[in-house]
């Protein structure tokens, strides 16, 4: 079969079934419709294949869109947060180390596999993050997906629970008076312009990244190259529908890389979810606590602050829970940008260290 032909029928697949998912509200439904509807193809017609430009054109876009959410106001928040993150980037390093041989050890995944499948990034950049590693993208979307879901569907209602628990407890208050978070930014004056900037300036980060050859170079410079472009003008843009494309690009990528063998190996995964959600939420709830004693948090802020899902989503939560806080969302950014820049590098020394 022609490969243009191939193309065509994945994209059809991806967008139907991303489309259908998204309309379900499904989090995360653009990206896992898209890997869904491409894995099955694959499955069934053992057809996969996507053009190389299709990876580094979605860590690019993904790149743009990230590094356009932290603006010169939460900039300002930073130094408030300097001590509450450091805790929080030490303990999630050391819960994903955790959580990872609890994968060797159940779901017999290899070292690298084990360990981006614990880390604590979004849906769409882990996977990609991982297969610019050399990990196993296909099983670290499964459980990726179980992180995301559960952050944003079950634990919300745990971190309730505990916070009706600890806050008189502990004499911390659940909801401090916030800072609030501004509205959302219109869309600046000459915008085809201004995300043309953006999106130049991240392509010259990730062919900037690529070319430096490090692990995840072409997205995490493409991010970086993005923030600061969005920092230093406040008028970088970048529109929805191209975080749409590059959730369907990144999803073709993966989607073809999920074997039957994968899928065998998938089901031996389940005990080792278990102790990844209830690490999350052991961390959340003991982090959340400190952060509430120790650096005048409302509880509910600390406890979400360290939520694992992503941080639009956990915005949106957190609005719900009476909690709005320009805070948050850069302790998400934080957290965002160190599991997806820092770690890598970091799993690269732990390996080493372990022989591996």
């Amino acid at each position: 079969m022609p490969q243009i032909t191939v193309v065509i029928m994945e994209l059809a697949a991806a967008v139907a079934v991303g489309n259908l998912l998204q309309k379900l509200k499904l989090p995360g439904g653009m990206l896992i419709g898209a890997i869904l509807g491409v894995a099955v193809l694959n499955l069934g017609f053992e057809i996969g294949y996507a053009p190389s430009w299709f990876k580094m054109t979605a860590q690019i876009l993904t790149g743009a869109y990230l590094g356009c959410s932290l603006t010169r106001e939460e900039v300002k928040e930073i130094p408030k947060v300097i001590g509450p993150a450091l805790i929080m980037i030490v303990g999630f390093f050391l819960l994903c180390i955790g959580c990872s041989l609890a994968f060797e050890k159940f779901a017999g995944l290899d070292p690298l596999t084990a360990l981006f499948c614990a880390l604590p990034g979004g849906m769409t950049d882990t996977p990609l993050v991982a297969m610019d590693m050399g990990a196993q993208a296909g099983i670290v979307v499964a459980a990726q997906l179980v992180r995301a879901i559960y952050g944003i569907s079950v634990l919300p209602l745990v971190l309730l629970a505990a916070d009706k628990v600890l806050a008189p407890r502990l004499g911390v208050p659940s909801v401090r008076e916030q800072d609030r978070l501004q509205e959302k930014r219109k869309k600046p004056d000459k915008a085809l312009l201004m995300m043309a900037l953006t999106l130049l300036t991240a392509a010259a980060g990730g062919f900037f990244g690529k070319w430096l050859g490090i692990p995840a170079g072409t997205f995490a410079c493409a991010l970086i190259f993005a923030m600061l472009f969005n920092v230093k003008t406040d008028r970088g843009y970048s529109p929805r529908p191209l975080r749409r494309v590059a959730q369907v690009l990144s999803g073709i990528c993966i989607g073809i890389r999920i074997t039957r063998g994968e899928l065998a190996t998938m089901a031996k995964m389940i005990p080792a979810l278990i102790i990844l959600v209830i690490g999350y939420s052991l961390f959340c709830v003991l982090l959340g606590s400190l952060f509430a004693k120790r650096f005048r948090m409302g509880l509910r802020e600390g406890m979400l602050s360290v939520s694992p899902a992503g941080a639009a989503e956990v915005t949106l939560v957190a609005a719900d829970m009476g909690v709005i806080s320009s805070k948050l969302l850069v302790m998400h950014v934080v957290r965002l940008i160190t599991a997806l820049v820092l770690f890598p590098q970091l799993f690269r020394i732990y390996l080493a260290l372990r022989g591996l």
